[in-house]
């Protein structure tokens, strides 16, 4: 087994798993990597911690079993699933902490509406059908304090969407204004992805 804890690695071990161990901390106050981050879908930027150390130890092989040790907010798992994870071998990906974190199948769900509405405008652009997506900001519906706290701190305009401000946007996709339109996603989330 090859244990990663904190900033050195053990080579010495033999086996064909991997116990990975997260630690805070990773490019604090760099906002070109979290936006990078960001960008790629990953959940943290201390993904790109571990993509350096595999790139410099060549740790992560495809079949190997892995153990992510505090896993939230998973940034790291997302890694070992592309680096570890093999159909043949049926390995295992154990992703533990004490936290909570964002179930995967989220993230997936969301950038999957992405993929179907481009896939969808090709398919029945020859029916006239067109097929663009909205995607929204958190709305505000009397949510906790505290996420509501956290939410509007991740938002540039500082607060969260009334139920009435994607009213417009709805109308027009749904009118002949957006004829032209078609395999495209309007976003409004008061800013929160451009950072």
């Amino acid at each position: 087994m090859k244990i990663f804890n904190g900033p050195t690695i053990s080579k010495k071990y033999k086996g064909s798993a991997i116990a990975i161990g997260n630690f805070d901390g990773v490019h604090k106050g760099h906002q070109k990597v979290f936006n990078e981050a960001k960008k790629l879908g990953y959940r943290s930027r201390s993904a790109f911690k571990l993509l350096e150390i595999n790139k410099k130890f060549r740790i992560l092989k495809k079949g190997q079993n892995a153990l992510d040790i505090g896993a939230s907010p998973g940034g790291w798992s997302q890694i070992l699933s592309q680096k570890v994870f093999s159909s043949k071998k049926r390995n295992k990906i154990l992703s533990v902490d004490l936290k909570n974190f964002k179930p995967i199948g989220y993230s997936i769900s969301k950038h999957a509406i992405s993929g179907i509405t481009k896939y969808l405008a090709t398919y029945w652009a020859d029916r006239g059908v067109r097929a663009n997506a909205l995607s929204p900001g958190g709305v505000f519906n009397a949510q906790d304090d505290n996420f509501v706290h956290k939410l509007t701190s991740l938002i540039p305009m500082g607060r969260m969407a009334t139920v009435n401000e994607y009213h417009s946007a709805i109308q027009f996709l749904c009118s002949d204004a957006s004829a032209y339109m078609n395999g495209q996603n309007i976003i409004i989330d008061g800013g929160r992805t451009t950072i």
